[in-house]
């Protein structure tokens, strides 16, 4: 039943292109991947670390995609393209297709875990379901985000590995196939930055083999579950990456029904790691 009704909203959105707020059909385009670097931020965290003048700064000239929910409004600190955040595809194509985005809305996010919020048959097939949200989303005209999380690979059984599984399914690829960017979600591996670096550069040549136009980032996360991250360590992830990617998703997460068992927020490792005066040799992230 979820499989056909998710047919029937796409083939609903087809007759109803334009009709979410603030969207024309055509009307917005993802930024190259050769472009200016890209980011991810929550309002939340957007704001925690715009609020240092250094950090923001290294923000500078960078394509901002600021996850907005509720009734939050953009930040005025940085100029920011407003995006929403959907776990399951019947939930993004029901908001696209009653015009429920906030108006001024220019890109969608659908996040695929191995948790509640997304569906058990959309955690099993991401390929399938990566491939409808797009074609949704391309229709109201909006930038794509695909970002599927390395724990579906846990949808049917615990594996072992699952990074290697993960690079294994292609799902990257499938994902990043019709997506406008890519988040790598390798966060959880960011406290060894050579294992870090390993991964996001197989998952990136996967997703651009399958898509050479899409802009690759890669997942950091300031309290991830485990021991403590520090700033230290995501300089060394970020200056491992810097040739492979075009930017990064900062996750600074909270305890909650997206992390169950996140740490406290710390902001401040955000903060610290952006103002790192090693970043400013990486002139294809950072003009400052």
């Amino acid at each position: 039943m979820k499989t056909l009704l998710v047919v029937l909203l796409a083939i609903a959105a087809v007759a109803m292109v334009g009709c979410s707020s603030g969207a024309t059909k055509g009307s917005q385009t993802a930024p190259a991947a050769s472009s200016a670097a890209s980011w991810i931020f929550t309002k939340q965290a957007l704001d925690a670390v715009t609020a240092n003048r250094k950090a923001r700064a290294r923000l500078d000239g960078a394509h901002v995609y600021e996850i907005l929910k509720n009734k939050e409004q953009p930040s005025t600190a940085v100029p920011v393209l407003p995006t929403v955040s959907f776990k399951s595809v019947a939930t993004l194509a029901d908001a696209l297709n009653r015009g429920r985005l906030p108006r001024g809305t220019r890109a969608v996010i659908y996040d695929a875990e191995h948790w509640a919020q997304t569906p058990a048959d959309e955690q099993r097939d991401p390929a399938s379901y990566y491939r409808q949200a797009a074609a949704i989303t391309h229709q109201h005209g909006l930038i794509f985000i695909a970002t599927p999380a390395m724990d579906l690979v846990n949808a049917g059984a615990k594996v072992a590995d699952p990074a290697a599984s993960f690079l294994s399914q292609n799902i990257d690829a499938s994902a990043a196939a019709n997506a406008d960017v890519l988040d790598i979600q390798a966060q959880s591996l960011e406290r060894d930055p050579a294992t870090y670096r390993d991964f996001v550069g197989k998952a990136a040549q996967q997703a651009r083999s399958a898509n050479p136009r899409v802009t690759v980032l890669a997942g950091l996360s300031t309290n991830p579950p485990g021991s403590a991250v520090t700033q230290a360590m995501l300089v060394s992830d970020i200056t491992a990456v810097a040739a492979t990617t075009a930017g990064f998703w900062m996750n600074i997460p909270d305890l909650g029904p997206d992390c169950t068992d996140c740490t406290r927020p710390r902001p401040e490792v955000a903060v610290g790691a952006l103002t790192d005066r090693r970043l400013a040799a990486l002139s294809t992230l950072f003009t400052r």
